[in-house]
């Protein structure tokens, strides 16, 4: 029997992360080297067991493993696991760090059980303008001219966190960008149906505090997707044009 939806995590908010349940999550740390782990070793990577969510004390059941990716070109291309362990994998801005995206993605979703849920974060190809054009400036200029980045206009942002989201931003080696139709072909080429996406497919919707992210919305049309894209081309690129893609494996 497949794995139902974890809980129906909802859109989180401190009120809804106070009602979770236990979740046993495996969290892969960022490797220096691209090399194949021997075998029943993990170079470059941890796991980690605490605590984390459902939405609603209904949903106090089995408890759900989930496997978090946060920076490891060689965990994303050969992941440590055992095929089919996890009922949700996450990988949030590790595939456009590195030289495969498409592959990674594969490659994870083999650590995903039928009917479990994927998650990735990338970077996007029209979101991701304003910051290309950024880095250009900053280069010509010595680094200069800091203040066109809104986020580190910020007066509450503290040096070390500026200095973090300056050297992520602008100073990564390699970096890919990708668009809603072509994650929505790697699903549609894998046996994985399309939940969700962050921002939405369609620009009319819009979150509500409520939301159910493991409920599956419109992917909209071709259109729609282009125009919620340029949206993010014409917002300046806020949270470096990163977008979220939300997935089920077929069972």
């Amino acid at each position: 029997m497949p794995p139902r939806a974890p809980t129906s995590p909802r859109w989180s908010s401190p009120s809804t992360r106070k009602r979770r349940s236990p979740t046993t999550t495996t969290s892969i740390r960022r490797s220096s080297s691209g090399a194949r782990p021997p075998r029943g070793s993990s170079p470059g990577s941890s796991t980690s067991r605490f605590r984390t969510a459902p939405a609603s004390s209904s949903a106090a059941a089995a408890p759900v493993s989930s496997a978090t990716s946060s920076g490891s070109r060689g965990a994303a291309r050969w992941p440590a696991f055992r095929p089919g362990s996890f009922d949700i994998v996450i990988s949030n801005g590790v595939l456009h760090h590195t030289g495969d995206p498409r592959g990674g993605f594969e490659s994870i979703l083999r650590c995903l059980k039928p009917g479990g849920f994927i998650v990735i974060g990338l970077y996007n190809t029209y979101g991701r303008l304003t910051t290309d054009f950024r880095r250009l400036v900053f280069r010509l200029t010595g680094d200069r001219l800091t203040f066109l980045d809104p986020r580190l206009r910020r007066v509450a942002l503290n040096e070390a966190r500026r200095r973090a989201w300056f050297m992520d931003q602008y100073k990564h080696p390699h970096e890919s960008k990708h668009t809603y139709d072509e994650v929505l072909r790697w699903f549609d080429e894998s046996g994985v149906e399309f939940v969700k996406s962050i921002p939405k497919c369609v620009a009319t919707e819009r979150f509500s505090p409520t939301e159910e992210l493991f409920v599956a919305s419109s992917r909209g049309t071709a259109a729609d997707r282009l125009l919620v894209q340029l949206f993010m081309l014409l917002s300046g690129g806020r949270e470096g044009g990163f977008f979220t893609m939300i997935g089920r494996k077929k069972a």
